[in-house]
């Protein structure tokens, strides 16, 4: 349902570029066009006749990053720092090389570092909101996604945290007396979701698919019903939903290579005639997995649960683990 989740999948689009007058234009083509490794090494081969060339050594970070050579790519920005020690673009660069190495701690300290240089550093902002959000610092990782948002409103991406934030607090919410707290946290993911498509550029089906998404949940906490199916009033006597079959997503080849492991939450909505309606990613984990999950809980079989001996309609959260060993 998703293709991906903002926390990793949107990062390269923010990162920090400049002219490079007098290089090789051909060799910016190429990273443009997306050849990062050719990219790259063309770059190494130009840096040994101007080793003393900042902006190069950021280039050349970006493309090694985007070709997840993230140590090689760490030492090139560091490079590039040590040449141009208060510039606050590519330290915020780094950082997203942080986020990417899931280091959440280093991530956040460099983008504050960055923020210290320029405290108009919207990218770190963006990248410090995705870190403290991962360190479960939400409040704080709103109040930066706020902040980043009031310098580049027109991108998607951030909208997506902002929501995405919003439901890691819906994760909190789960005690037979928050529906209120959850009532009131999905119209706020909602409501931010739906500005985007007032204001922001570019393609937004992704925005469409979770905006549709999350006002099925949002139906079903305030009214009880999704597309007319759930509980209209409090039952006597209850069977639980029983899952049969829970297909396993497995690893996607880039997720192995990377080492990635994590849980992947996802809140499903299992219809009482035995479909699943809706997913709604909570939690997810780079490199592709989480289109993996959202595939394979579509799979799901299930018995319904039944209430005074009908089946109904609920809402469930469901976990995947992924781990290497």
């Amino acid at each position: 349902m998703y293709k991906g989740q903002v926390l990793l999948f949107a990062i390269f689009a923010f990162l920090a570029l400049e002219p490079l007058f007098g290089q090789d234009a051909g060799t910016i083509a190429l990273y443009e066009a997306g050849n990062y490794n050719e990219a790259s090494e063309r770059f190494k081969k130009e840096l040994k006749y101007d080793s003393q060339n900042a902006g190069l050594w950021n280039y050349y970070a970006l493309s090694l990053q985007k070709h997840s050579k993230l140590k090689d790519a760490e030492e090139a920005y560091k490079m590039a720092l040590e040449l141009d020690p208060s510039n606050s673009d590519y330290v915020s660069n780094l950082s997203f090389l942080y986020l990417a190495r899931r280091a959440w701690n280093d991530a956040e300290s460099s983008a504050t570092v960055a923020l210290k240089m320029n405290p108009e550093n919207g990218n770190a902002y963006y990248s410090r909101a995705i870190s403290r959000t991962e360190l479960d610092k939400l409040e704080m990782a709103m109040e930066d996604c706020e902040q980043s948002i009031s310098y580049m409103p027109g991108r998607a991406s951030l909208y997506i945290l902002k929501s995405e934030i919003f439901l890691r607090r819906l994760i909190k919410a789960s005690g037979p007396d928050d529906l209120a707290d959850r009532i009131a946290i999905l119209r706020s993911s909602i409501e931010a979701l739906d500005r985007c498509l007032t204001v922001c550029v570019g393609e937004l089906s992704e925005i469409r698919k979770r905006i549709e998404s999350q006002k099925a949940l949002f139906q079903y906490y305030e009214i009880g019903q999704v597309d007319g199916e759930g509980p209209h009033e409090p039952f006597k006597e209850c069977v639980p939903l029983r899952i049969k079959t829970k297909p396993r997503p497995g690893y996607t080849d880039s997720a192995r290579r990377e080492a990635v492991t994590g849980t992947i939450s996802v809140l499903v909505v299992f219809r009482s005639d035995g479909k699943i309606r809706q997913i709604v990613l909570l939690q997810g984990l780079p490199a592709g997995l989480n289109q993996k999950v959202l595939d394979s809980a579509k799979g799901i079989e299930f018995e319904p649960e039944r209430c005074d001996g009908n089946p109904i309609t609920v809402v469930k959260t469901i976990s995947y683990r992924f781990s290497l060993y």
